[in-house]
Formats: structure tokens, C-alpha cells, sequence
């Protein structure tokens, strides 16, 4: 049956089951002298850290926004402000390589395949207080905290470490690099699942270490063309989300420069200077859209601002005089605002993705525990903000009848192998991506599968009419086939029809909801074969809106 043209509207409601579920990892920050903040309530509350350091720090919780562990980058507090038994600091086999002078000491991020397992990754640098065998360029290391250890509480999987290439007996880590700056931070693959921790050596060099399910790749690409003075080691270096561009902060040089990164390939290119001037640049991070950079300077009380995709990037810089005294740090919140310490307070932008008004408030969240110092928060992995699952699926779309829509514009991961659930109407039910052809609602469920994970996703796409059906012939012969001519609008609509004969006589009329013309005249006769002049209005009360629609409708026996 062929029809007049109809608007329909696919409708993705989107239900996740997914046992790497990341959407409250980020929300418990532990930071500073005993300092932290709960992102679990609206808005959010500090809270008591047995943290106690005047830089970098890490934290992670679980997939409902608990505790899992912390750290400084020496030592790691378990869920329930413990030291951990093999991360306790009391030797350097109990003592993780990071620094309390090291600006991003650690960072956490968690193993693609396996829940209980979590990578702690470690930076020292120039300014470092704590001498290790490499002296003030220990470097970068790593150690595996496993949270079903020590009774659930967690503890550094020394089983797991001792299978690993570089384990040296006895140790509670594993050095991958020397002489790293104090700088580290992640990026997620074009793949979706695997992730890259991103270092700057001290002679400039990026190194970029993959991570997927079969662990760390301890072979990095290297990036050896950006040169960067010894002087400049000092600072931060921060990855959109999107995880293709990457900026880097330095004291002492006063520079901040911005670079490509292909999270495909772990290469980083295109150096561009972003600022460079008497005030030194440190704290930096991406809007929760990535559209928008943001740097803090060092114990002053300037951020700038940059528009990431203008035609001239540095020359976008937008300068917000805070009024805060010493600023140096600016991070993302798990609720999509921009966080700044102040003494003993923490600033807020409240609208980030708002590049002419930010919306900066002042002292949003007070009375911090302890004594604060304003060097760092915590580094967190972004990823955990929203999990990068949520991206297998596509946005909501528009497609007539009959229409095409791929229900997936991700990579696939070489990780995990697909299935889509029924088949009815796609391309392949076997890839991440396929293309549905559809004329009826229809709920698909897809199934990822890798060895050591399982990710469930029910995709109900709802075919809704929004305007109405109006079929151009039919064919009243008793076959059962198009044997009426019926116009189908949405529940609670309703249609005027009126059908004239070439004369201009009404021989059929009704209000309804829903028309089915037989083929009969008023006068109950049959009509004759022939084309009809139909009138239809189609009231809408939900908008107070009534459409008129006029054509033609072929009656064949």
C-alpha cells in the first residue's frame, strides 16, 4: 500500500545493564589535609579524609558512588580511611613512587576486564621530597589495588603484579619509565573500551601507554619532536574527552600549549601556544562538552578561558579576575560544574559549557575538613563520568516508514564480540552497528560479550505517529487484503472526513478517531470503481493545533 508522505518519530529509550558501570566512580574527591567532597548529594557535602598532602591526589569509588581507596601518590586508604596493609608507606616496598610535591602524583583507573582491579599509576618529579632509587626522577610507575582483597577493603594485588614484565620480588610496584615530569593523565581509545595514560619525560618526549583487556603495554609510543625546557617540568597536563587534544601548563616557562592527540594511534602532534606571559599557568581542564579550555595560573587570581575550535584559539582567551586569593587548580566535578579551591572553600562554575558567562559563584561549598592548601584536587580519569558504553547506541532521530537507521556510530572493540536481539529488520545482528529497517515498534537488546565481561543494553525503538495515515488506494473485494480504506491518527486525535463523488456529492462522512471507509455510500450502496475527493481534518488536542488535509483516493475491486 502506497502512502502520502507521514512524519513518524524513533524514539531510543535507552536501559543499561552493564557490569563496568562508571556513572559514580568520580564522586567521592579525598584531597589536601584531610579534605573531601560527596557528590552523591545534590548539592554536594565534605566530608573526612585521613588524607594529608599539599598536591596531587587520586580517589576512585564504586558503581553507586561508595569509597573504594585513595591516594597521594605514597600511601592508599582504603574504603574505610585505612591505610592499605602493602601501601602503608613504612618502606619502599610498602610505599607507592609518587610525591607530595608532585602536582598530579597519581591517578587512578580501572582494568577494562576485570571490576575488582584497579591500575594506580605514579609521578615524581624535580620538586619531589621523597628520594627513591632514581632520586628525584623515580619516574613512572604502577601497582594494581584489588578491592576483593584484606576482606573486602582492598589491598595491592602482589599475585597479580608478580606475573607482570619488570616485577622486581618483593615490591609492591612496577616502574615503567625514568624521569617523567609531574605530569600525567588519561585518554580514552577511538575504540571506546581501551584507554591511554599519557606522560611528559624531562626532555620533552610524550609517552603513551595503551591499556586494554590483556593489561599495561609496557612498550609507549613516544612522541619525540616537542622539545620542553628542563624548567618546565613543573605543571599540569589535561586530555579532552572526546580524547583528541590534549594541553600542557608549566611554571617557570609561564607557557600553556595545546596539541592534537590521536587516541587512536597514542601520537601527539600540532603544537600550538596557547599563552605565554609573567603569569605562570598550572591548573587545567575541558568543559564537560570539551568545547571550552580552562587554565589556572599559579597562586594567582586569574583563569582564562579559551574557546577550543575558534579559528584562532589563543587569541579567543577570555580572563575572569576571580578575587580568589592563590588559586592554582581548576577540575571537572562529576556533576558537570568546574571546581576551584579557595582556602578553605571550594568556587564553582556553574554553566561551563557557557563560554561568554561561565556562571563563576563563589564559596559553594565551605568549611572544607582540616587545613587546605590550594596546590591540587583530585586527578580524576573522566571516563568515570560517563561511561563510555553510553556511547554504543545512537541519539534520537526522525525516519518515515520504511527508513533506515544505523543503531550504532561507535568503533567497534576488538574486546568484545556483538549480538542484537531479535534480528527483525537489521543489516547484521553480529556487529556493533548495524542498520534497522523498520515499520513497527521494536525492542532490540544488545549483548557485548569479552572474556571477562558482559554488557547488556535494551534499545526500545518506538515507531509514534505524529500525524496520519492516509492511504492513497484500496481494494474492497472481501480478498482481506486493503479491503478498507482506514486513516489511523495518534490516541486522543481526532478526524473529520468527508468523501465526495465526481459529482461533488458526500457519499461518505465521519468523526472519529480512526476512519474506515468500507466502500459504501450514505445510502448503504456499493459505491462505484473510481478516484474520490477526500477532505480530512485532524484535530490535535494535546497543542490545539487541527491540520487540513485535501486529495484523492483510488476505489479498484
Amino acid at each position: 500500500m502506497r502512502f502520502k508522505t507521514i512524519a513518524t518519530t524513533l524514539v531510543f529509550l535507552i536501559s543499561i545493564l552493564n557490569l563496568h558501570s562508571q556513572g559514580k566512580q568520580g564522586n567521592m574527591w579525598h584531597f589536601g589535609f584531610n579534605a573531601g567532597v560527596n557528590f552523591n548529594t545534590i548539592p554536594p557535602t565534605p566530608i573526612t579524609s585521613s588524607i594529608s598532602t599539599s598536591e596531587g591526589s587520586a580517589s576512585v569509588a564504586n558503581s553507586v558512588g561508595q569509597t573504594l581507596f585513595y591516594t597521594d601518590g605514597l600511601q592508599i586508604w582504603d574504603k574505610n580511611n585505612s591505610l592499605m596493609p602493602n601501601a602503608d608507606g613504612s618502606s619502599w616496598n610498602k610505599q607507592l613512587s609518587g610525591d607530595g610535591s608532585s602536582a598530579q602524583s597519581a591517578l587512578i583507573t580501572n582494568n577494562p576486564c576485570d571490576t575488582n582491579k584497579y591500575y594506580v599509576f605514579t609521578t615524581d618529579g624535580i620538586t619531589c621530597n621523597f628520594l627513591g632509587p632514581q632520586g628525584q626522577w623515580d619516574g613512572l610507575y604502577y601497582t594494581v589495588v584489588n578491592t576483593s582483597l584484606n576482606a573486602g577493603s582492598g589491598d595491592i594485588d602482589l599475585s597479580y603484579l608478580s606475573t607482570q614484565p619488570g616485577y622486581v620480588a618483593g615490591d609492591n610496584k612496577i616502574a615503567l619509565i625514568d624521569s617523567v615530569q609531574e605530569r600525567i593523565t588519561a585518554a580514552t581509545h577511538a575504540n571506546g573500551t581501551d584507554y591511554w595514560v599519557v606522560v611528559l619525560r624531562e626532555n620533552g618526549e610524550f609517552y603513551s601507554y595503551l591499556v586494554d583487556c590483556n593489561g599495561i603495554n609496557t612498550t609507549p609510543v613516544i612522541t619525540k619532536t616537542f622539545a620542553s625546557p628542563f624548567t618546565a617540568t613543573q605543571g599540569f597536563i589535561s586530555i579532552s574527552k572526546d580524547g583528541t587534544c590534549l594541553v600542557v601548563t608549566g611554571i617557570n616557562s609561564g607557557e600553556a600549549n595545546m596539541y592534537d592527540f590521536d587516541n587512536t594511534t597514542g601520537v601527539v602532534s600540532n603544537k600550538r601556544l596557547l599563552y605565554s606571559g609573567s603569569d605562570w599557568t598550572w591548573g587545567v581542564c575541558f568543559s564537560p562538552n570539551d568545547s571550552i579550555i580552562y587554565i589556572a595560573s599559579w597562586f594567582s587570581s586569574t583563569i582564562r578561558r579559551y574557546d577550543r575550535f575558534a579559528s584562532n584559539v589563543a587569541a579567543s582567551e577570555i580572563q575572569d579576575n576571580t578575587g580568589m586569593f592563590g588559586i592554582t587548580v581548576i577540575q571537572q566535578g562529576p556533576d558537570g560544574k568546574l571546581y576551584i579551591p579557595d582556602g578553605s572553600n571550594l568556587s564553582v562554575y556553574n554553566t561551563p559549557n557557557n563560554f561568554s558567562n561561565p556562571g563563576l559563584a563563589s564559596a559553594v561549598i565551605s568549611a572544607l575538613s582540616g587545613t587546605y592548601y590550594n596546590y591540587g584536587l583530585p586527578n580524576v580519569f573522566l571516563k568515570y563520568y560517563s561511561t563510555s558504553e553510553n556511547n554504543l547506541v545512537q541519539s534520537d532521530t526522525n525516519i518515515c516508514p520504511g527508513g533506515s537507521v544505523q543503531l550504532s556510530r561507535a568503533t567497534p572493540s576488538n574486546c568484545y564480540t556483538y549480538n542484537w536481539q531479535p534480528t527483525t529488520g537489521l543489516s547484521n545482528p553480529n556487529i556493533l552497528n548495524p542498520i534497522a529497517t523498520l515499520e513497527e515498534t521494536t525492542t532490540y537488546k544488545l549483548i557485548a560479550t569479552s572474556s571477562c565481561a558482559t554488557i547488556e543494553k535494551e534499545i526500545t525503538i518506538e515507531v509514534c505517529f505524529t500525524e496520519i495515515k492516509i492511504p492513497n488506494v484500496f481494494t474492497p473485494n472481501g480478498d482481506g487484503i486493503d479491503d478498507n480504506w482506514t486513516i489511523t491518527s495518534a490516541p486522543g486525535n481526532t478526524v473529520n472526513c468527508i468523501i465526495y463523488n465526481r459529482w461533488g456529492e458526500i457519499i461518505f462522512e465521519a468523526n472519529e478517531e480512526n476512519i474506515n471507509w468500507t466502500g459504501t455510500s450514505k445510502n448503504g450502496k456499493t459505491a462505484s470503481d473510481g478516484t474520490y475527493y477526500y477532505v480530512l481534518t485532524h484535530s490535535k488536542p494535546n497543542n490545539n493545533e487541527v491540520v487540513e488535509y485535501k486529495g484523492f483516493v483510488t476505489l479498484l475491486r
